[in-house]
């Protein structure tokens, strides 16, 4: 064979062997010492003309392919513009076209904490994507505040995975010219009929919710209130000083507490005013 395999290295953990000669070239070091730069002008050029023929189709495939609201959306934030968010399910398509396992080499230390009942405040993961053949090929990190999920650690850990995979796939993929990253976590998808978030739609009337008549607004088992009207108007002018609709806050509030925007407690719509003005 004109390629014979002698020159071995190590790379993240994985035996990664390279040709002696690469098309004349008897020197290995040329191709091993991974700058693109030395590698042969022939080798270089193929190389960069595979990548941009690859690149393309991948794009064409991702426009031919995504559904907006379930692998991607739009979202719009006053002064900063719009741009497409690429969400979980488009990651694991991508990722999928391409082979590669997603893999969380830190999880087990979060699962072991919580074996020992240690406090646990932020979740951070580290999302590696492998060939079949064990090459790592690209890295993600995602993280999450406990606190977010009302210390639901079960949720902190998907939501931490969800944003790592994300990351990771963009990277090895270069999308980020064409995706931000991972703002699914903060503004979840749009299911509603396939309506993107940039799509204005009628806002409902502010529902005056009298707390002194109504059995919603007494204490429950821990203690926390339903919302009041006071809070819910105020909730509403947040979201609208940051371009926000109704749809918006009523996908958020689903996403984050399971509850439609009118039926929050006090402390949830507190923690979201706090969300949705920082974010």
């Amino acid at each position: 064979m004109e390629h014979q395999i002698t020159n071995e290295h190590q790379i993240n953990n994985v035996e990664v062997m390279f040709p002696e000669k690469y098309n004349g070239y008897e020197d290995a070091s040329i191709i091993s010492n991974f700058s693109p730069m030395d590698m042969p002008i022939h080798v270089f050029s193929d190389s960069l003309n595979r990548r941009e023929a690859n690149s393309k189709l991948l794009l064409q495939w991702i426009k031919d392919n995504f559904v907006r609201g379930v692998d991607f959306g739009t979202i719009n934030m006053v002064g900063k513009g719009a741009k497409d968010s690429l969400y979980k399910s488009g990651a694991e398509k991508i990722c999928g076209l391409m082979s590669l396992i997603a893999r969380y080499p830190n999880i087990h230390l979060y699962e072991e904490a919580v074996i020992k009942g240690q406090d646990i405040k932020v979740i951070i993961l580290k999302c590696e994507l492998h060939t079949h053949q064990g090459f790592i090929v690209g890295e993600g990190v995602g993280a999450r505040r406990v606190e977010q999920d009302y210390g639901d650690i079960n949720k902190s850990i998907k939501m931490a995975e969800k944003s790592a995979l994300v990351d990771a796939t963009l990277k090895v993929a270069t999308l980020s010219h064409l995706f931000t990253q991972d703002l699914e976590t903060i503004f979840p998808q749009d299911n509603d009929n396939g309506n993107s978030h940039n799509i204005r739609q009628p806002e409902p009337p502010v529902q005056k919710i009298k707390t002194s008549e109504t059995v919603d607004n007494k204490s429950n088992d821990n203690g926390s209130k339903r919302i009041t009207s006071a809070t819910y108007n105020h909730l509403m002018e947040t979201a609208k000083s940051k371009g926000l609709i109704y749809a918006d806050v009523k996908r958020m509030a689903l996403e984050r507490f399971a509850v439609m925007p009118e039926h929050l407690r006090e402390e949830e719509a507190h923690f979201f005013i706090t969300e949705i003005k920082t974010s």
